[in-house]
C-alpha cells in the first residue's frame, strides 16, 4: 500500500508539471527544450539514468521504497494520536463507589436516560436497605437504582422538600430505619445548608416525605476549632457502625462518655478537609484531616475530594459524584 500511495503521488506531481510544459515538444538544441528536459531526436524529453537522480535533484518515488518516509521523515503511516480510554471509557468518569471492605475505587459515568441529573449534584442520600439513593440538584431529585445505577425516576426538591426549597443545600444524609423511627419503614433524611437543618421522615414504601422540623442554630459542636465553617460544606456521609478505621479517636477522651474507640461517625467535607463528627455519644467534631492525609482518598482510583459534590454511605460501600456533570 505505501509504494501504491508514493506512485500515485509522483504521477500527480508529474501531471502537474506536464500540464505547465510548452505545448510542443519539438527541438533542435536543448535550449528549445524547457528545463528539466533534454533534446533527444528531435524532441523535448525527461531523462534518467536508472539510479542516479532526475535534474529536479529528487529521487524518482516510483521506483526508490523510501522506507514509509515522506518529506518531513516521519512514516506517511503513522497513526494520528488517538483519544486514550480513561477509567469511564470515552465517558467523564462522574460516580464512584468504593466496595464495602475494599481498597480499590471503582468508576462509572454518569449514565443516561429521561432521568439523569443535568445540573450540578449538591446532595446525596440513601435508603439503606431498599438499594436505591436520592441525588440532588439544586432544583431536582433523581432516584438512583445502585445494582446497575440506573436513573430511575425525578420530580422537583420543592415537591420532596418543600421547606427547603428557598435555601441554597450544601448536604444531606440519612438515618437508617432501625435507628431513626425503629419500625422499619421511615428513613430519616437531613439537608443541610449554611444557615439550617431541614429533617424529614421519607416511607420506603411509599416515597412518601413528611417535614419533621428545621433547626436554624447549630449546635456549640459547629464552632469548635475541628468543625467546617458550615458554608463550606460540599459532601456528608454518615456511618452509623463505624465499619472502616479510618478515623483515630476516643469519644472518652474527646468526650468524656463512651467507649476508647470511635464507633459511628459522621463525615463532613469541605474542599480542603474531611471533618470527623462522633455521632454516638456527644456529637462532637473530633479529627479534620486533609483529604490527602485521609484514608479513603488515598486509595487507588479514588475521586479528587475537592471535585466531589455529594456523598452517602450504603451497607459498608461509599459512594461520591462528582459536582460538575460536564
Amino acid at each position: 500500500m505505501l509504494r501504491f500511495l508514493s506512485v500515485g503521488f509522483a504521477l500527480a506531481l508529474q501531471l502537474a508539471c506536464a500540464a505547465s510544459s510548452p505545448s510542443s515538444d519539438r527541438c533542435e538544441t536543448v535550449a528549445d527544450c524547457a528545463a528539466g528536459r533534454r533534446c533527444v531526436d528531435g524532441r523535448c524529453v525527461v531523462v534518467r539514468d536508472a539510479g542516479a537522480e532526475s535534474d529536479a535533484g529528487t529521487d524518482d518515488d516510483a521506483g526508490v521504497d523510501d522506507g514509509g518516509l515522506d518529506d518531513a521523515d516521519t512514516p506517511i503511516d503513522a497513526p494520528v494520536d488517538a483519544p486514550t480510554p480513561g477509567p469511564c471509557g470515552f465517558e467523564r468518569c462522574a460516580i464512584w463507589r468504593l466496595p464495602a471492605g475494599a481498597t480499590t475505587w471503582e468508576a462509572y459515568p454518569l449514565g443516561g436516560g429521561a432521568f439523569v441529573p443535568t445540573s450540578a449534584i449538591v446532595a446525596a442520600f440513601d435508603l439503606e436497605t431498599e438499594g436505591r439513593a436520592y441525588v440532588l440538584t439544586h432544583t431536582t431529585a433523581h432516584v438512583l437504582q445502585l445494582s446497575d445505577r440506573r436513573w430511575l425516576s425525578g420530580t422537583t426538591t420543592a415537591a420532596l422538600f418543600p421547606e427547603a426549597e428557598a435555601d441554597v443545600v450544601l448536604g444531606a444524609y440519612s438515618v437508617p430505619t432501625t435507628i431513626a423511627n425503629g419500625d422499619g419503614i421511615h428513613e430519616g433524611v437531613t439537608l443541610q445548608s449554611s444557615s439550617a437543618a431541614y429533617s424529614y421522615q421519607l416511607n420506603i414504601e411509599t416515597g412518601a416525605v413528611r417535614h419533621v422540623s428545621t433547626v436554624t442554630n447549630f449546635s456549640d459542636a459547629w464552632d469548635a476549632a475541628l468543625a467546617p465553617a458550615p458554608e463550606d460544606v460540599r459532601f456528608i456521609w454518615l456511618d452509623v457502625d463505624g465499619t472502616r478505621d479510618w478515623v483515630s479517636a476516643s469519644p472518652m477522651a474527646a468526650c468524656g462518655i463512651g467507649p476508647d474507640e470511635l464507633e459511628g461517625y459522621a463525615v463532613v467535607g469541605t474542599r480542603a478537609r474531611s471533618h470527623v463528627l462522633e455521632a454516638g455519644w456527644c456529637f462532637e467534631f473530633v479529627a479534620a484531616p486533609v483529604h490527602a492525609g485521609f484514608e479513603p482518598f488515598t486509595y487507588e482510583g479514588a475521586p479528587n475530594p475537592s471535585e466531589i459534590g455529594a456523598t452517602f454511605w450504603n451497607q459498608g460501600e461509599l459512594w461520591a459524584f462528582a459536582e460538575a456533570i460536564e
